[in-house]
């Protein structure tokens, strides 16, 4: 695994790297043509290591002699490479101390070494005279000048139907990036990565050549293409071989394909999203800007990476064991966009909203309102409101109204609480359901707890908000005080609070006038609480009657007294429910009249 490192170490390892870089910086040609350099440098130092081991282990074969360097080791490979025994080549031109000069060449090519190669060299170039001044310029330049490469090109086309030399026809191609369709099978040997540095060496950078010159030229962006769609991945036996495959994707500058390549092998993910990671850092690939996308999306301006789902799939094994690393890689989504939103923000909310560890992670509000801060705000504090308001917004979506109600009121939106405070609690008071019983207790008990709070540090809800959010409470108080059968109490709460024409004073029409002044929350219980108070009315004129029949005659008339007041107030009671632009359903109208006629 380490050569996956070592790899992108040597590719990047260019000064001021990210400072050059942009978000198009790939496709640049300034960029490019470092990191092609950089891609053929890597693979001629990992052949100079190699010419170095095997030379080392087969030193009777490889008869080093002289002083040790660069151009020694060369002919001591030579000796062990081109024995006679195993060699049919037909070389031309003559011998360097004995071994075919074009190979000599060659193989300094391979290694990085023409310039020790030329030296060592020496007087034997007279027998390639006419070469010499392209070799050393290629030596001291690295390419050929377009006069120069034009020149060379012409001689080659000239005399490539007479060289017989392989090796000749290698370094010609190399020098003038010519013959691109030749495979040149007799020097790469059948071995990726000599094909992979050839095809490197003849080809130029998209963008480096005029429009109209690319007919006999190869483009970066063409190897490109043969790699990944003419051959494939079967062709390179990827899944025998994945890190070879990984290799020759990053040295042909496919990094978001080598990417998407580890992410799909599962032992070699954790390499994949940290090269993603680490290449972003620098701009070398390319993010996506919707989450929604595959890990691997072709747009016009090339490829790209979905970073965000990346590490939203990397972290969710580690999410809920360790939220702390898992925010860290979230973290270096931070300033990046998608989908019009922030990637930070809404891959910290994702998380949130899967592991459902809030308190953990967003923190919560202790009795006084005072915050205990979570994870998140301990690593980006300016983010934890859009977070909170994201998860508040999602749990309130899909139906989770505890949660979101929590959730809001950390995030400081008290007007945002009491308005799915006060829906709720306006379905749930009169709810007569028993599998709705867990819900009203625990709405009805942030409720008390949220409107103490208040009163001691006060709220930035609008002031009808709260008049309706104290009411509904009054109103839950009363259906209590109901089902305990504390009629006469239920009785007074529902006379205090003045929405039904229960008090002598009160006419029915100005109660009627006042129902179109309550919030809808108020108006909606409105119905089920005609007929809860009817009941208090009417058990306590029952229960009043039964007192008359048992108490001594002084006591009757005050008691007939309250009775005939009872009956008044159920009187004005049907009358304000006939007004009403909430009708009653049958089956309460029903039973208001029921329970009206039956006091008497």
């Amino acid at each position: 695994m380490l050569d996956i490192w070592q790899l992108i170490r040597a590719q990047t390892d260019i000064p001021n790297l990210s400072a050059d870089l942009d978000l198009n910086s790939a496709n640049s040609l300034a960029i490019q043509t470092k990191l092609l350099r950089k891609s053929v440098s890597y693979l001629e130092l990992r052949y100079l290591e190699f010419m170095e081991s095997l030379v080392s282990s087969h030193p009777a074969l490889a008869r080093r002699t002289g002083v040790p360097g660069p151009y020694q080791l060369i002919l001591g490979y030579l000796n062990i490479l081109l024995s006679p025994e195993t060699t049919q080549i037909q070389f031309e031109d003559g011998n360097a101390d004995g071994k075919p000069i074009w190979a000599v060449i060659f193989f300094s090519m391979r290694c990085s070494g023409l310039k020790e190669g030329l030296v060592g060299i020496g007087t034997s170039l007279n027998q390639v005279t006419e070469w010499v001044s392209y070799l050393r310029e290629f030596a001291q330049e690295g390419q050929l000048g377009i006069k120069s490469e034009s020149q060379l090109r012409g001689n080659y086309r000239k005399l490539s139907g007479h060289i017989r030399d392989p090796y000749k026809r290698a370094v010609l191609c190399i020098l003038a990036k010519c013959d691109i369709r030749n495979p040149h099978r007799e020097v790469t040997a059948a071995k990726t990565e000599d094909w992979l540095w050839l095809k490197l060496k003849l080809s130029y950078c998209n963008g480096e050549l005029p429009e109209g010159q690319h007919s006999d030229k190869q483009l970066i962006g063409q190897l490109q293409d043969e790699i990944t769609n003419q051959f494939g991945e079967s062709h390179f036996r990827a899944n025998e071989k994945p890190l070879l495959y990984f290799q020759i994707l990053c040295l042909s500058l496919q990094f978001e394909r080598a990417i998407d390549f580890l992410w799909r092998i599962e032992r070699l993910r954790s390499h994949a999203i940290h090269l993603a990671i680490s290449l972003t850092e620098i701009n070398l690939v390319r993010v996506t800007s919707t989450t929604q996308a595959s890990f691997l999306t072709s747009t016009p301006t090339g490829l790209q990476i979905n970073l965000a789902r990346m590490i939203k799939v990397y972290t969710r094994k580690f999410l809920t064991t360790d939220p702390r690393e898992a925010i860290q890689y979230m973290f270096l989504l931070r300033g990046m966009k998608g989908d019009g939103e922030d990637l930070f923000v809404k891959s910290l909310a994702e998380m949130v909203w899967e592991s459902r560890e809030y308190e953990l992670l967003l923190g919560s509000l202790a009795p006084d309102g005072v915050r205990k801060h979570g994870l998140i705000e301990k690593f980006h504090k300016e983010s934890i409101s859009d977070v909170i308001n994201q998860v508040a917004r999602r749990s309130e979506n899909q139906g989770l109204v505890i949660d979101a109600i929590k959730l809001f009121d950390l995030a400081g939106n008290h007007h945002k609480v009491l308005e799915l405070l006060n829906n709720s609690m306006s379905q749930l008071i009169t709810s007569t359901q028993g599998q709705r019983e867990t819900d009203k207790q625990q709405t009805i008990q942030y409720a008390y707890s949220l409107a103490d709070r208040f009163k001691q540090t006060g709220h930035n809800a609008t002031r009808e908000k709260c008049a309706t959010f104290y009411l509904l409470l009054d109103l839950n108080q009363f259906y209590e005080n109901l089902k305990l059968g504390h009629f006469d109490i239920s009785l007074e709460i529902m006379e205090r609070l003045d929405i039904f024409p229960l008090k002598q004073e009160v006419t029915v029409d100005s109660s009627i006038s006042k129902f179109h002044t309550l919030e809808e929350e108020v108006r909606r219980c409105v119905p089920d609480t005609i007929i809860a108070t009817m009941i208090s009315i009417h058990n306590l004129f029952k229960q009043t009657q039964q007192l008359i029949s048992q108490s001594a005659v002084p006591s009757n008339q005050q008691l007939r007294q309250d009775n005939l007041l009872l009956q008044e107030k159920a009187r004005k009671l049907v009358t304000y429910a006939g007004m009403l632009p909430y009708k009653l359903t049958g089956d309460m109208s029903a039973r208001l009249v029921q329970l009206e006629t039956g006091m008497t």
